[in-house]
């Protein structure tokens, strides 16, 4: 199923407000359904992927790749196959939209650090309302500090033309 979404967006290749709007029409919705259903087998991944994600807070690109997973797997847990497979269907442009220089501060890694403990915690204890809202309030965020980045021409597959292709970077290490 996913496959099937999945072809379509890389073919429409639809703008990054697109692919924002149906996250942030989806995942609330999607991290409501995941406090309710969730299983002790979708607890203990979305656990280790937070562990991961904390471990990987000065590798950026390592970063983001989790945290998108971390999304994918609150989708998951939401027991949701359809919704879930638009979710994992537009997150490549949107892994993609949050990896631009503009995105990548350590502020805003620890703020998602942050509010994805809050979420787990809550649906841990299968308070559906308390992530729903997190999740609302963490979307929000993110879609305005791509707004702020001004960034609506994503590409959505990995072939990108030389000329719009970014420069190559390197991760800061800080000391924590």
């Amino acid at each position: 199923m996913a496959t099937a979404i999945n072809r379509c967006v890389q073919g429409r290749k639809p703008p990054v407000r697109t692919l924002q709007e149906t996250r942030e029409a989806l995942e609330p919705f999607l991290t409501r359904l995941a406090a309710d259903r969730r299983s002790e087998d979708d607890l203990r991944e979305l656990q280790a992927l937070h562990t991961q994600l904390v471990a990987s807070v000065d590798n950026f690109q390592e970063f983001a790749l989790l945290n998108i997973r971390w999304h994918n797997a609150v989708a998951k847990a939401s027991g949701n196959e359809l919704l879930s497979a638009v979710l994992y269907s537009v997150s490549h442009g949107l892994q993609v939209a949050t990896t631009v220089e503009e995105y990548d501060t350590m502020e805003t890694r620890r703020q998602v650090i942050h509010i994805h403990a809050k979420i787990n915690e809550s649906i841990v204890t299968r308070n559906p309302d308390q992530p729903e809202r997190s999740m609302r309030q963490h979307l929000g965020a993110a879609h305005s500090r791509q707004l702020d980045i001004g960034t609506d021409d994503i590409p959505l597959s990995d072939e990108v033309p030389p000329d719009k292709a970014p420069p190559a970077r390197t991760t800061q290490r800080t000391a924590t």
